[in-house]
C-alpha cells in the first residue's frame, strides 16, 4: 500500500524543504535562540536578587539589630538607676508619712494640690477653690468636656489620700460644656496606700 501525502495549507505555510537531512529552519533559529535566552535570564533572577538585595538587606538587619542590641544595652544602666531612685522615693514617701502621722502634722498645701493636679483628667479645668477652714472642707468648681471627666475626678478624690468623701453638688451642661460644684473633705492625715 502506498501512502500519498497531501499538503492543503497555502504555500507561504508549507515548511521549505531543504537539501539536507532534516537541519533547523534558519527561520526557527531565532524564536529558539530568543527563548533559550529568556530561560536563563529567568533563571538567574533569584541569583542576582540574592547577590545584588538580600545580601545587603541581610547585612543592614543585621547591622541594626547590633546598633539596638548596644542602645539597650546603654540604657540598662540608666534604666536600673531610675528603678534604684523610684523604690528610694517611695521609702522617703513611707518615711515622710510617718513622721508626719508621728508629729501630727497634716500635709502641707502643695503635697494637696500637686495630688489635685495628678487626679484630674486631661480634659477638666478649675475654676476655683474654696476652703472652709485648713482641716475641714474643700469646694471645687470647674468646667469639663463632659460627665464622664467629672465622674472620674469624684472617683479619683475618694480614692486619694489628701482628700475624702467627694460629694458632686452640681452639673449643668451648656453647649457642650460641663460646669461642675463638688465638695470633699480634707483629710487632716495622710492616708497611708
Amino acid at each position: 500500500m502506498t501512502m500519498i501525502n497531501i499538503n492543503l495549507l497555502p504555500d507561504e505555510l508549507r515548511g521549505q524543504k531543504t537539501g539536507g537531512g532534516g537541519g533547523l529552519d534558519p527561520d526557527a533559529i531565532v524564536p529558539l535562540g530568543a527563548g533559550l535566552l529568556a530561560a536563563i535570564v529567568i533563571a538567574l533572577i533569584p541569583t542576582a536578587i540574592s547577590l545584588f538585595y538580600l545580601d545587603g538587606w541581610e547585612a543592614r538587619t543585621l547591622q541594626a539589630k547590633t546598633d539596638v542590641e548596644a542602645e539597650i544595652q546603654k540604657f540598662e544602666g540608666t534604666l536600673s538607676e531610675l528603678e534604684r531612685i523610684g523604690k528610694q522615693k517611695e521609702t522617703l514617701a513611707l518615711q515622710y508619712n510617718s513622721l508626719q502621722s508621728v508629729a501630727g502634722v497634716t500635709p502641707s498645701w502643695g503635697d494637696r494640690l500637686n495630688e489635685l493636679r495628678n487626679l484630674t483628667p486631661a480634659n477638666l479645668w478649675y475654676s476655683g477653690f474654696k476652703v472652709s477652714d485648713p482641716a475641714g472642707d474643700i469646694a471645687i468648681s470647674g468646667l469639663a468636656l463632659d460627665f464622664e471627666a467629672v465622674a472620674y475626678l469624684q472617683r479619683n478624690l475618694d480614692a486619694s489620700s489628701h482628700f475624702e468623701s467627694p460629694v458632686l453638688k452640681n452639673t449643668r451642661n451648656t453647649d457642650g460644656i460641663v460646669s461642675f460644684e463638688m465638695t470633699a473633705r480634707m483629710r487632716t492625715q495622710q492616708k497611708k496606700s
